[in-house]
């Protein structure tokens, strides 16, 4: 099965062709790009380009699979609109997984997080590749709490939060991949079921808030 991966959740921007045979992943081409305030701008050409390198046309492919965040709402919006729109126009199924199962180790326990902003991160708990624990967004140091005695600390593009991620244990960066994120669908089970719309996981309340009524005001006549 030939499927194109799209993740917008971190501060890269992952896209590429894997393919799938037997429930195993292979990578086909890959584009990573920094562009954290151009999604729009950069997705649209990565996909062209994977594609193209991976020796296939757009119509070649037989999936699309998504990762659904937890992250900025802005650049996550971008990719999942443009997985389900690439979807619906070629007629593929599009599956949604959780960008954090993309990052975590097959053994220990770890605690993974990408950046929130707002001095806080998107954090999830593993036991292997079994999610024990969120996603939830918190303080680095709440995260630490929740997550108790880990064997590591893996982070997408959390770099400000490094020292205090340390104090708990070894820490390294690791980003997704096309085959992470193929790899993570499968042992969710959300291959080859079908497909339902895609959900951005959203764990944190919007910026914007609903305006308050004005008081009516009460005009009277010349007295």
């Amino acid at each position: 099965m030939r499927l194109l991966a799209i993740d917008t959740a971190t501060p890269r921007i992952m896209t590429g062709v894997v393919e799938l045979a037997d429930g195993t992943p292979t990578q086909r081409s890959v584009s990573s790009e920094t562009g954290a305030t151009a999604h729009a701008e950069i997705l649209a050409p990565s996909i062209e380009r994977v594609v193209r390198e991976a020796e296939l046309a757009m119509g070649d492919l037989e999936g699309i699979v998504a990762g659904l965040g937890p992250g900025p709402f802005t650049g996550l919006r971008v990719g999942i609109v443009t997985a389900a729109a690439l979807g619906d126009a070629l007629e593929i199924p599009a599956w949604g997984v959780c960008s954090l199962d993309a990052l975590a180790p097959r053994e220990g326990r770890t605690l993974v997080v990408t950046d929130a902003r707002r001095r806080e991160v998107y954090f999830a708990v593993y036991e292997g590749i079994q999610r024990v624990v969120g996603p939830e967004v918190a303080a680095a140091a709440d995260a630490l709490a929740a997550a108790g005695e880990v064997d590591a600390v893996i982070h997408a593009g959390a770099e400000k939060y490094l020292d205090e991620l340390a104090a708990a244990a070894p820490v390294r960066e690791v980003l997704p991949t096309p085959v992470s994120l193929v790899a993570a669908a499968v042992r969710t089970g959300a291959i080859d079921v079908q497909p339902t719309p895609l959900q951005p996981i959203y764990i944190r309340r919007p910026d914007a808030a609903e305006p308050k009524a004005r008081p009516r005001l009460h005009v009277t006549g010349p007295s």
